[in-house]
C-alpha cells in the first residue's frame, strides 16, 4: 500500500509539473521582492538556442554556466520598491511600483557618510500587466507612451505594443525612440535551469526600434533596428521570469 501511495504521489507531481499554467495578477511583482539574476557566460550565449515552441515542451538549460569568473561575480540584483520611498518619485507621479539596480556605495564629503547610488526604473502596475513608465540614470526619462514589461498572457495569446520615448529635448530639437513589438505566448511546459525545474509559460517578443530626430517639428529617421528579441519563461508566484534570453534595448545590452 505504501508503495502504491508513493507511486501515485510521484505521478501526480509529474502531471502537475507539466500542466499548462496561467499567469495571473498574483504572479506580478510586488514591492519588497528582490530579483537575483545570474548572468550567463557570453560564449554560451552566442550559440544558445531558445528551443521549440508548442505545448508541453521541455526546455533544458541545465548546463548553463555563469559568467564573470564565478557565480558570485555573475549576480545581478534588482529590488522592487514603493515609488514614494525613492529619490525621484516626484518626477514619476503616476508610478505605483519601481525598482532599483546597478547600485554602488560612495563616501559623501558633504554628509561624511557612505551614500548609496542606484539606477531607478518606474512602472505602473494594473490588473493586466506591469508597464514601463520611465527611468532615472543620469537624468529623468519618461515614456509618453508606455511599454509592457510583464504582460499577463495565456498560451496562444498575441499582444502588440507601441511605445514612444523622447530621450533628448531642447528648444528646437527632439530625439525620439519609437518601439514596436509583438509578443506571442508561444509555448508552455517545463524549463530546467541549473537552479531548479519549473512549469513555465514562454513569451517570445520581437522588437523594431525607429530612432528619429525632429528639428523645428520636421522629422527625419536616424536608424532602424529590427533584430531585437526577447524570450521570457514565466512561472507561478515568482514575480519575474525564471529565465530570460534577449538581445534588446529594454535591457540596454546587445548580447544575450
Amino acid at each position: 500500500m505504501k508503495a502504491k501511495i508513493l507511486l501515485s504521489f510521484i505521478l501526480l507531481l509529474a502531471l502537475q509539473l507539466h500542466a499548462q499554467i496561467v499567469i495571473d495578477i498574483n504572479d506580478l511583482p510586488i514591492a519588497g521582492d528582490v530579483q537575483i539574476s545570474v548572468k550567463v557566460d557570453s560564449v554560451q550565449a552566442l550559440t544558445l538556442s531558445p528551443g521549440s515552441a508548442g505545448a508541453n515542451v521541455l526546455w533544458d538549460f541545465s548546463n548553463l554556466l555563469p559568467c564573470c569568473n564565478g557565480l558570485q561575480n555573475s549576480y545581478d540584483t534588482l529590488t522592487w520598491l514603493l515609488p514614494a520611498i525613492t529619490p525621484y518619485y516626484s518626477d514619476f507621479p503616476l508610478s505605483n511600483l519601481a525598482y532599483k539596480k546597478d547600485c554602488y556605495t560612495e563616501h559623501s564629503h558633504v554628509t561624511h557618510q557612505d551614500e548609496e547610488y542606484c539606477n531607478y526604473t518606474y512602472c505602473i502596475k494594473n490588473n493586466n500587466c506591469v508597464l514601463l513608465y520611465g527611468y532615472y540614470k543620469t537624468d529623468v526619462k519618461i515614456y509618453d507612451k508606455m511599454r509592457f514589461i510583464f504582460p499577463l498572457m495565456q498560451y496562444g495569446d498575441t499582444l502588440q505594443d507601441d511605445a514612444r520615448l523622447i530621450y533628448y529635448s531642447s528648444n528646437d530639437t527632439a530625439k525620439v525612440m519609437y518601439i514596436q513589438s509583438i509578443s506571442v505566448a508561444d509555448g508552455w511546459g517545463t524549463v530546467i535551469t541549473p537552479l531548479d525545474t519549473s512549469a513555465a509559460l514562454r513569451v517570445q517578443t520581437t522588437e523594431i526600434i525607429y530612432d528619429s530626430m525632429y528639428v523645428n517639428s520636421v522629422g527625419s529617421l536616424l536608424s532602424t533596428t529590427d533584430s531585437n528579441y526577447y524570450y521570457h519563461w514565466f512561472t507561478k508566484t515568482l514575480g519575474f521570469p525564471v529565465l530570460q534570453i534577449f538581445k534588446s534595448s529594454l535591457h540596454q545590452e546587445n548580447q544575450y
